[in-house]
């Protein structure tokens, strides 16, 4: 998982579950380093680090590893716009549930987690419309 850094950062206390998910589903690793590509490009020199965590559902036992972006741009507006040219230009592309991104400012970190799953919902809504539209 070396590969991973030092673009993304881990959770501290999360370190080994995250690497430990990473070991079991191996497909993600060329995901995340197509994603450092796009990220950095789409986002440039207002990225401050990206992240990952590991997410579990209790109610559908579904985990994850949540991707969250952090920036300096203030404007959520700008940040959505951004995450809209990443959903257009790759992300929707991806085919890959166990991956959630989002992207957030600086003062927001503690709501990060409340922003991933209206992001999972825009990706499954948006590759239905893109899928109905072939």
């Amino acid at each position: 998982m070396e590969s991973l850094s030092p673009f993304y950062t881990l959770t501290e206390d999360q370190h080994d579950r995250i690497n430990d998910f990473l070991a079991e589903h191996t497909h993600l690793l060329p995901i995340l380093d197509d994603a450092r590509d796009h990220i950095q490009s789409i986002f440039g020199e207002h990225l401050l680090r990206v992240t990952i965590d590991f997410g579990y559902d209790q109610e559908t036992l579904w985990e994850y590893l949540a991707v969250t972006i952090f920036t300096d741009i203030l404007d959520r507006r700008e940040i959505m716009k951004l995450m809209d040219t990443l959903d257009d230009t790759w992300w929707l592309d991806v085919e890959e549930d166990l991956l959630v991104l989002s992207a957030n400012m600086p003062e927001d970190e503690v709501l990060a987690p409340l922003n991933l799953e209206s992001k999972l919902k825009k990706k499954r809504t948006s590759r239905t419309k893109k899928t109905t539209k072939k």
